[in-house]
């Protein structure tokens, strides 16, 4: 269970399942813990050709978000919908 912030829902407990974890979501992006790989955002990109970029945050990134919370999250959301192909190259299948 989470609970609502800012429109977002953030999970209190994000360690504790082996299913992915949504800690941050709305209708354009996503952040979710994965046990094997940390912590993996998803951002849809695009005006008339939509497409996500899904990419694994790294160790300043992480740490930025355990300071930051949700605010680093939609920050970093709009960087990436703003400039998509500075994270192309960091793209991965889920």
């Amino acid at each position: 269970m989470g609970h609502t912030y800012r429109g977002y829902e953030l999970a209190q407990n994000w360690s504790r399942a082996m299913k992915p974890i949504y800690l941050v979501q709305n209708l354009f992006f996503s952040l979710q813990q994965l046990p094997d790989r940390g912590l993996l955002m998803r951002v849809e990109c695009g005006t008339s050709a939509v497409y996500d970029i899904t990419f694994q945050l790294d160790d300043a990134e992480t740490a930025l978000f355990k300071r930051d919370g949700s605010n680093f999250v939609e920050s970093l959301a709009n960087r990436v919908m703003a400039f998509p192909d500075h994270f192309k190259d960091r793209h991965t299948t889920r």
